[in-house]
């Protein structure tokens, strides 16, 4: 399972020269593209090297030397039979097709024989489903981030995963091969597959999943930068680094990185904008230890008994003293939307 995002054509091209012909097993390629734009990505890989290479199909079986490219605004997931499913689903990280999905997907499935690679990048997509492939017992491989054309998502993983290897871009073929003809030795602890099998069917729009109210992790005070939902805080990590990430009911999620850029007002919803105007929204926790360290649940308390003490006008009343009231007001604030769970996921997805 290979991930990558800017620079990753350049990569992947010379990644697909590398490898030889008699190559025992399938290769499943996530690349960050738009929506808009048919893939090449196919094309070009087949033409760069000996493996034949094509767009994952819904319901196909992997076959060993293939290479299977994610089709654009999609993201393709692993079957415990084998099979690859496509499904346009919730995006995470703001990407489809995403990183992590797959990478937990195949986790799942494949358990200790999981290859996860992370090769350049921007942000930290990849982050979470590589934490997953090196507690099912996979092996995790990431770019030297000094040899990447852009090292910030593969410097990502080095500081939130214990990976099995560090390597320049022309030394991983020869690895991989290594680790299918001799599997790798690693270790590893089975992570919470109960909490993994729903996020995977989350992304995968199972309906049954999400008509539930059972989410993983703990609900924050954070809305949703795409949705306007609350969001659920997803304690991860690998036990020597705390690595937090958030998802919402809809299924929308994020990493710390993509988190931070939304916080700070890049792609923000109107809503966050408006809570940041009014100063009302908490920081994103720190890192554990020291004094520093604040819980978001506490903050987003203080918040409520903010909002609960706040005076309430009525229509027609006079403006208050601070020009909040509901007359006269010169500052109109959005209303926080009220949204059923219905079967309006896919319009909520979509949009």
């Amino acid at each position: 399972m290979i991930g990558t995002s800017a620079g990753g054509v350049e990569a992947l091209t010379k990644l697909a020269q590398a490898l030889p012909h008699d190559f025992a097993a399938p290769v499943v390629v996530v690349l960050h593209i738009g929506a808009e734009v048919p893939s090449l990505l196919p094309q070009i890989l087949a033409r760069a090297g000996p493996l034949p290479a094509q767009e994952a199909r819904d319901g196909e079986r992997l076959r060993p030397g293939t290479i299977y490219t994610a089709v654009p605004d999609h993201h393709v997931l692993v079957e415990e039979d084998k099979t690859l499913h496509v499904v346009k689903g919730p995006r995470e990280n703001r990407h489809r097709p995403a990183i992590d999905p797959l990478f937990r997907s195949a986790a799942l499935a494949f358990r200790s024989r999981c290859i996860g690679v992370v090769l350049t990048g921007t942000l930290d997509d990849g982050t979470a489903g590589m934490l997953t492939v090196k507690k099912a017992g996979g092996v995790t491989i990431v770019q030297d981030p000094a040899d990447a054309v852009y090292p910030s998502m593969p410097q990502n993983v080095l500081d939130y995963v214990k990976v099995d290897f560090r390597l320049p871009l022309a030394d991983i073929a020869a690895k991989l091969v290594q680790c299918i003809k001799v599997p790798c030795t690693t270790t590893g602890r089975f992570p919470d597959l109960e909490m993994l099998d729903m996020e995977k069917k989350i992304v995968a729009l199972d309906p049954a999943t999400l008509q539930k109210d059972d989410r993983p992790g703990q609900p924050s005070p954070y809305s949703c930068p795409d949705c306007g939902g609350v969001l659920w805080e997803i304690e991860d990590g690998d036990g020597d680094h705390d690595y937090v990430r958030y998802r919402c009911r809809v299924g929308h999620a994020f990493s710390p990185e993509t988190m931070r850029r939304a916080e700070s007002g890049a792609g923000g919803g109107a809503l966050e904008r408006d809570e940041d105007a009014r100063g009302e929204r908490a920081p994103l926790r720190p890192p554990r230890g020291g004094a520093a360290e604040t819980r978001p649940r506490l903050a987003g308390e203080a918040l409520r008994g903010a909002r609960a003490r706040r005076p309430r006008a009525r229509r027609g009343d006079p403006p208050l003293p601070d020009g909040g009231g509901a007359a006269g007001s010169a500052e109109v604030r959005p209303r926080r939307r009220r949204m059923r769970v219905t079967s309006a996921y896919a319009y909520i997805i979509g949009a």
